[in-house]
C-alpha cells in the first residue's frame, strides 16, 4: 500500500485489503479470555447456591487478573520474538485448560481462584495483547479504527454465546457451562488465532512493512512511557470506579428503578460510540489531544451525574460521556504504544502498560465503594472522579509530538508476525 495515500481516502481501501486478519482477529479475541469477563455474571448465582460463597468472595476471583497481568510483559516478549501464530494458539489451549479447571472447582474457594488465574494468565495471548499486534502489523493508516473493530469482537461473541451458556447452566449446571467455554476456546479460539495470524503475515509481507521502534529496556527509560503509564492508571481509576456503580447513584434520588437500570444500557452505548469515534479520530488527529477531549467530556459527565437529581436526560448524558471514555481507553493504550514506541517490542510494551490498567480496576471499584460507605452517597466520589479525569487528560497532553521511528522495507516480510 502506498503510505503517501491520504488516510481519509484509504479507510475503506485498507479495510477491504485487510478484512481477513481484522475479522478473524476480532472473532478470535471474542473466543479468548474475554469470554470469562463478559459471561462471568452467569456463574455468580449458581456458585453461590452450590458452595454458599458470598458475592464478594466470587467477585474477588477477578482480582486474579492483576496477578496474571504481571506475566503479560513476558508473554508479550514471546509474541514479539516468536510471532502471534506461535503463541496465541497455545494460549487458547491453556485457556481451555483453565476453564476445565474451573469446572472442577471444589467448595475450597482457592481452587476456583487458581482456575481463574490459570485461564487469565494462560490465555493472556488471546486478549488484545496478542491480537492488537496483528492490527499493528497489517494496518498503516487506520490502525485506530481497526483496533476499535477488533476490540468489539468480545461484545459480538458474548451476545451470541451468552444465551447459550445461560441455557446450559440452567439445564445442566455451572460445571457444564465452564466446559462449554473450554470447548469454545479450544475448537473455535485455537483455529481462529492461527488463521488470524496467518492472514496478518501474508498482508504484512505484501506491505513490505518492517517493525521499527524501541526495545522494552529502552522504552522504560523514556519519560513518555511513564507519563502514559500514569495516564492509563488515572483514567481507569475513575472510569472503572464509576462504571462499576453506574446505576447506584440514581437509586434513592427518586429516579425510577427502571430508569436507573437503563443507565447500564446507556453506558454500553457510550462504550461502543467512544471506541469507534476515538478509533476514527486518532487516525486523523493527534491522539493525546483526542484523549484529552474525551476525558474532559467524561469529567463533565461525572459532574453532571453528581449534581443532577431526577432528570433522566442529564443523567443519561453523564453516563454516556463516561461510557465513551471507557470505550476509548483500550484503543488509546494500543495506538499510543504503537505510535510512540513502534512495533519492534510492541507486545512487551503493551503488556507492561496493561499492568497499570489492571491495577486500576480493583482500586477504582474499591475506592468508590469506600467513599460511598463513608458518606452514604456518591457525590464526593463523583467529584474526585471528575478531578482524576482532568488530571489524566493533562498527563496525555504531556506526551508531546510523535517521535520519528526508523523504518526500512523488507522484501520478504520476515519480520512480520
Amino acid at each position: 500500500m502506498d503510505q503517501s495515500e491520504p488516510r481519509e481516502a484509504s479507510l475503506w481501501h485498507e479495510l477491504a485489503a485487510n478484512w481477513r486478519p481484522l475479522a478473524s482477529s476480532a472473532l478470535a479475541l471474542g473466543c479468548g479470555a474475554s469470554l470469562f469477563g463478559q459471561l462471568f455474571s452467569i456463574f455468580v448465582t449458581p456458585l453461590e447456591d452450590s458452595f454458599g460463597w458470598t458475592l464478594a468472595q466470587i467477585s474477588g476471583s477477578l482480582s486474579m487478573l492483576v496477578v496474571a497481568t504481571l506475566l503479560y510483559p513476558f508473554i508479550g516478549r514471546m509474541i514479539d520474538r516468536k510471532g502471534v501464530r506461535a503463541v496465541a494458539p497455545v494460549s487458547a489451549m491453556m485457556l481451555a485448560v483453565g476453564f476445565v479447571f474451573a469446572s472442577q472447582a471444589s467448595d475450597a474457594l482457592w481452587t476456583f481462584y487458581v482456575a481463574v488465574l490459570v485461564l487469565m494468565a494462560g490465555g493472556g495471548a488471546t486478549t488484545a495483547l496478542g491480537y492488537s499486534r496483528i492490527i499493528g502489523d497489517t494496518f498503516i493508516h487506520n490502525r485506530g479504527f481497526a483496533l476499535a473493530v477488533m476490540l468489539s469482537g468480545a461484545a459480538i461473541t458474548s451476545m451470541v454465546f451468552a444465551p447459550v451458556v445461560a441455557l446450559v447452566v440452567d439445564v445442566y449446571d455451572w460445571r457444564a457451562g465452564f466446559l462449554l467455554l473450554a470447548g469454545i476456546a479450544l475448537f473455535l479460539g485455537t483455529p481462529l488465532s492461527y488463521l488470524a495470524s496467518g492472514h496478518a503475515r501474508e498482508q504484512a509481507t505484501e506491505n513490505g512493512e518492517i517493525v521499527g521502534g524501541f526495545e522494552l529496556r529502552e522504552v522504560v527509560r523514556k519519560r513518555q512511557f511513564w507519563i502514559l503509564f500514569a495516564a492509563i492508571f488515572f483514567t481507569g481509576l475513575p472510569v472503572i470506579g464509576i462504571s462499576a456503580h453506574v446505576s447506584a447513584p440514581f437509586e434513592g434520588r427518586g429516579l425510577a428503578a427502571t430508569s436507573a437500570a437503563l443507565m447500564v444500557s446507556v453506558l454500553s452505548m457510550g462504550v461502543i460510540t467512544g471506541r469507534f469515534l476515538t478509533g476514527f479520530l486518532i487516525d486523523r488527529l493527534w491522539a493525546p489531544g483526542v484523549a484529552t477531549f474525551v476525558l474532559v467530556l467524561a469529567a463533565i459527565g461525572a459532574l453532571t451525574i453528581a449534581f443532577s437529581t431526577t432528570n433522566v436526560l442529564l443523567a443519561g448524558f453523564g453516563v454516556l460521556m463516561l461510557g465513551m471514555a471507557q470505550g476509548a481507553e483500550l484503543d488509546l493504550i494500543a495506538f499510543l504504544a504503537m505510535r510512540y514506541f513502534g512495533m519492534r517490542a510492541y507486545s512487551a510494551i503493551y503488556g507492561t502498560l496493561m499492568i497499570s490498567f489492571a491495577f486500576a480496576l480493583p482500586f477504582g471499584a474499591t475506592m468508590f465503594g469506600i467513599l460511598y460507605d463513608s458518606r452514604g452517597d456518591y457525590f464526593a466520589a463523583l467529584l474526585i472522579g471528575a478531578g482524576l479525569l482532568v488530571f489524566a487528560a493533562f498527563l496525555f497532553r504531556l506526551l508531546g509530538p510523535y517521535p520519528a521511528l526508523e523504518r526500512t522495507q523488507s522484501a520478504h516480510g520476515q519480520t512480520a508476525r
